[in-house]
Order: C-alpha cells, then structure tokens, then sequence
C-alpha cells in the first residue's frame, strides 16, 4: 500500500481539468483495426442508475456468496474444514484486514507538518527544508508503527476466541470484500455503458443495449475505463477547491 505522504506544494496546471468529454482512440492489437468512440462524464442521473446497478449485483453476489456449495462461494471462499488449525485462519484474516489497518492509521495519525518558519533567517529555512526532506520517512514509520498495535492487538483477540469464532470473521471479511470489488466493477461497467458514444455529438450509444457492452472484450473495457477514470480525476480534484461547484 502507498502510504507516501509529502509536504511539498506543487503548483498544478488545472486547464486539462475542464475537459468533460474526449476522444478515446481504439485499436485492437491482434487485427490492427482502429477505430473511435466519444465519451463523457455522466450526470446525476445516469450516476444515479449506475450506483443502483451496482449496489442490486453486489447484493446479489453477497447472497451468493452466503449460500452453500454455490458457484461463487466453491470457488472464491475457503471453508472451515479446509484450513490446519486456528493459526492458518487468524493469518488470513490479519492478511485481509491490512488495508483496513493502513487507511485507519493515516485517518487517524497525528503528525503534522512541518510550518514554515515566521522568520526570514536562513538557519531557520535551513531547518524547515531539513524537517521538510525528513517528513515523508518518518510519517511512513508513524504509519508502520500505528498498524502493528492494530496488527497485535487483533491477533491476541483471535488467538482467545474459538476456532469457529475467527472462522466467521475470515467469512465475512472475504465476502464483504468480494461484494465490494463486485460493486465498483458494476458500477464502472454501467458507467462505460452510457458513457460511450459513437458520434462527437453524443446522440448515438456506442453500444446498441448493455448485454452488447457485457460481451465485448476485457481489454476493450480496461481501455474505456481507464479513460472514464481519467476524466474523473478533474472533478474529483476541483470538487476539493474551496468555492468551486462541479455539475458535468
């Protein structure tokens, strides 16, 4: 995980960052042909639809996942007669929850910046740079230390319960995170769905209905999402300005 963190300031050229519709170039490496769609970023509406998708085939997932010699659950969940002993589950679990541990820490942490100096004396910008060059280091260990309280504390916890006990926690840490990789999947492939225009004017979808969109190739997807992605970055960066209102 990326726990960098810089006090530096950069000035940021936003001109690109106004931009809510491209060109998106396509060109499939095994026959060579190219050709172009149109996208843009949705509106309330179509995000609306979008999140909705998404959150009724995660549901449907975690069902899935809960049930039984399902498909899903045979395939992507280890059951509790298939693991040695107690210690094998607790490592899995601890290994789940690393990101949880990660992003609570930097939520968390109290390390602050270092200030710029009121003074104009050199010595004292001296300092400032030094403490400047040294921060990103020293809040990356603030960062390891934090998550290895968090990191013993849950393993002393496991270690007491029973076997079935850290079992259903493995459970439910690998289900909720399946079901939340099968919502931003969903919701990012109904946003490509009615993102994707074949015309500059944006009249014509791309696709002629979303079982079209669904059965095109991986790579294809991995293109327009990408590109998607790279027009939402703006709005995600301009929405953190103060005063500035963002409505693609």
């Amino acid at each position: 995980m990326d726990i960098e963190r810089s006090p530096e300031r950069n000035d940021v050229d936003i001109s690109a960052l106004f931009k809510w519709n491209k060109k998106v170039d396509v060109k499939d490496m095994l026959t060579g042909m190219e050709t172009h769609v149109y996208m843009r970023l949705l509106g309330d509406a179509d995000l609306g639809k979008a999140r909705a998708y998404a959150y009724r085939k995660a549901g449907e997932y975690r069902k899935a996942l809960r049930t039984a010699d399902s498909d899903e659950r045979v395939s992507l969940l280890a059951e509790l007669n298939e693991f040695q002993d107690k210690e094998v589950i607790i490592k899995a679990v601890i290994l789940l929850k690393m990101g949880d541990y990660y992003n609570a820490a930097i939520k968390n942490v109290d390390f602050r910046e270092p200030q710029e100096p009121d003074s104009d004396e050199q010595e004292d910008w001296e300092k400032y740079q030094k403490a400047v060059d040294e921060y990103p280091k020293l809040f990356k260990e603030k960062i390891t230390q934090i998550v290895e309280v968090m990191r013993e504390r849950d393993e002393k916890d496991y270690a007491e319960r029973s076997i079935e006990s850290v079992y259903k926690i493995y459970e439910s840490e690998v289900i909720n995170r399946l079901a939340q990789e099968k919502m931003t999947d969903s919701f990012y492939d109904m946003c490509l769905y009615l993102a994707t225009f074949s015309d500059e004017k944006f009249k014509h979808r791309a696709f002629k209905s979303f079982d079209d969109y669904e059965n095109v190739h991986p790579t294809l997807k991995s293109i327009l999402k990408e590109n998607y992605q790279s027009l939402e970055i703006g709005t995600d960066f301009l929405k953190k300005l103060p005063g500035v209102t963002v409505s693609p």
